[in-house]
Parts: structure tokens; sequence; C-alpha cells
């Protein structure tokens, strides 16, 4: 645990951090400064403008809360590959999100988190909309793990952060209704304020397996302007593709990949997603798959970026009924097994 959040332990989130806190984020700015010459700055970016920069207001404090940065101000070789992986990722988010985030407003943006972990993204988005945006932020970080959010609320305090990001704990299935969690974490001034909008956006990154479907149809439920999920270890419909009938494998097209484990596993992966795109589809969103970072940086680099159609309209409709058929003659061309998703969008009237 970094230096930093040792002393601020005791403070409760939601209060202001304490002064000694506040000290430390101004001393490290300081001493960030003092490191980071422009020819270090030059090497770091690669001549790249970086949202995440450590010259950047804030930067340097939040780099060392998220245990990027040494004690000195350094970032060592091999933070400096998940320091331009969070920026690439923040930068692609900013692109679609900018209709919303930088209207000229005071409203809070409403973000949705799901398998947040540390909520390593949601404090950098936090941080994103007061420096960048120039609005608040309401986050909402939801973990199953109460060692994970004990962290992700001290890193919060650390950074005074505590107002913009809380944390909820709980199963991503088990969440109610978007508007009476988000009353929960974000209780109205005057007690009686409008219910809150969608969120503007749900992210969801590197949750692994189905909790990635789990992630994509809380977000669906919650009708999010944006979805934004990195999903990882697609494990589900290799492990269905492993127990269809030999009688049906032997006559499939794909019987190769059925029965070789590692083509298997690889070809299942990228069906799982495209599975994906076309559900959401089907859900009344536009989507987009892309590698949000080079493969060096890390092999699991595919953004699915989602975004809200216009509900009602004919234009919408004759797309939702595109992406459904497209993804039952997906799922009929490679051996009939289906994804959690599927199942889990039939409370949101997708049925196959």
């Amino acid at each position: 645990m970094l230096p930093l959040l040792r002393r601020v332990r005791g403070n409760r989130p939601g209060r202001p951090p304490s002064a000694r806190a506040s000290s430390f984020a101004a001393t490290f700015a300081e001493r960030s400064a003092r490191y980071w010459t422009p020819e270090r700055l030059q090497a770091l970016s690669a001549g790249r403008d970086l949202p995440l920069s450590p010259d950047k207001p804030g930067a340097a404090a939040l780099l060392r809360v998220i245990g990027l940065m040494g004690s000195d101000g350094s970032i060592g070789s091999e933070a400096v590959r998940k320091f331009r992986q969070i920026n690439l990722l923040l930068l692609e988010v900013e692109r679609h999100l900018a209709p919303h985030a930088s209207r000229p407003t005071r409203k809070p943006l409403r973000v949705l988190e799901l398998a947040s972990g540390q909520s390593q993204l949601s404090l950098l988005l936090a941080h994103a909309a007061a420096h960048r945006w120039g609005r608040p932020a309401q986050v909402l970080a939801v973990d199953r793990d109460a060692t994970r959010v004990q962290r992700a609320e001290r890193r919060a305090h650390a950074l005074g952060l505590s107002h913009a990001v809380v944390q909820r704990r709980s199963e991503i299935g088990q969440l109610g209704r978007w508007e009476d969690e988000h009353a929960a974490a974000f209780p109205p001034r005057d007690g009686a304020a409008a219910p809150p909008g969608p969120p503007h956006l749900a992210v969801a990154l590197h949750a692994c397996d189905t909790a990635s479907d789990d992630a994509l149809a809380q977000a669906v439920r919650a009708r999010s302007l944006l979805i934004a999920c990195a999903p990882c270890c697609h494990a589900q419909l290799a492990r269905r593709w492993s127990e269809l009938p030999d009688r049906l494998v032997q006559l499939h097209p794909l019987r190769t990949i059925h029965t070789v484990p590692h083509l298997r596993s690889e070809t299942a992966a990228h069906v799982t997603d495209a599975m994906r795109v076309a559900l959401l589809r089907a859900a009344g969103y536009r989507v987009a798959a892309s590698e949000f970072v080079a493969p060096e940086h890390t092999p699991k680099n595919r953004l699915l970026l989602a975004g809200r159609l216009r509900a009602g309209v004919p234009a919408t409709r004759a797309a939702q009924e595109e992406g459904l058929a497209e993804y039952v003659a997906l799922k009929s061309a490679t051996g009939g097994a289906g994804i959690a998703l599927e199942g889990l969008l039939g409370s949101v009237g997708i049925r196959t």
C-alpha cells in the first residue's frame, strides 16, 4: 500500500480530504515537476498530448495514488506500458463521450463502472471530468469484493474524490434499478429532486468471461447513453462448443475448430464478441469494435463501444430487427450455442 493511502486510512470517505493528504498532493506535484524534464516528458509521451501527462494539473497525484508513479515521481518501465494504455483508453472514451462531456453545464456527468476492482477507471473519469471537461461527475463504482472496495474508497479519499466516486459492493446481477442505486449513492440535497437521467456512460474494463455479459446487460437496463466494454477471458462459448454432441460436430463445417482446443478457444473469443455486438444492436445501440491500444501493451485490447439510438423510430426498430437476425444466424452457423448475454437481455424484451 502506498504511504499516502496509509496516512489517510482513518479518514471516512465522503468527508473532505485530510490536510495531510492535501499537503502530500501538493508536495508530490512539486516533486514530480522537478523530475519530469521536457526531455523525459517527450520520451514518455512519444510526442503525443496525453491527458494524464505528469505535467497536467492533478495528474501526478492521481498517477501516484493508482500506483504508476514512484516516490521520486518516476514511472518504471513496466508502469509506462500501463500509463500509455490508460491514456489511450481515456482518449477513446472521451472521443465518443464528447457530445455529453463537453456540454457547458454544471450538471454532473453520470457514470456507472461495473466490475470496477479498485476503481482506477472511475478515478480517471472523475479526474477527467474535473480537469478536462470542466464539469462535476457522479461515478458509481460496483464491485463484489470487499477488500477491493475498501481500497478503492481509500484511493478516492486520498485524491479528494469521495464526493464524486462512490463505491457499491454488489454482484452486478443483484443491482437494483439505476434510479434507485444512483439516489442511494448521491442523495438529492433537497430530498425531492427529480429522478436522474440514465448514465451518460457505463463502462466495464476486463470483466472476466460472463461478467462482461452481466455488465452489458446492466448497462442496457440502465439505458446508458454510451457503453464501453473491454471484455476478457472468453471461456463460456468455447466450453459450450466442447459440449456439443459428437453427431453434430462430426458433420459441422467448423469441426476442426470445435475439436482443436486452441483453435476453439481463440475462435470462440472472436465469435463471442461478434455475438455481443449483434445483441447490443438488437437492444437499440449503434456498436463498434476496435483495438484501443496496440497488442504489445496488452492482448486484451478489444473495446466495444455502443451508443444508444433514439427509441421508437422506424430506423431504430429496423436496426434492432437486423441485429437480432445477425445473432440468430451467427449462433446457428457456429453450432447452435449462444452466450449469456442472450438470456440476460430477455428482461428488456430481447427474444431469440
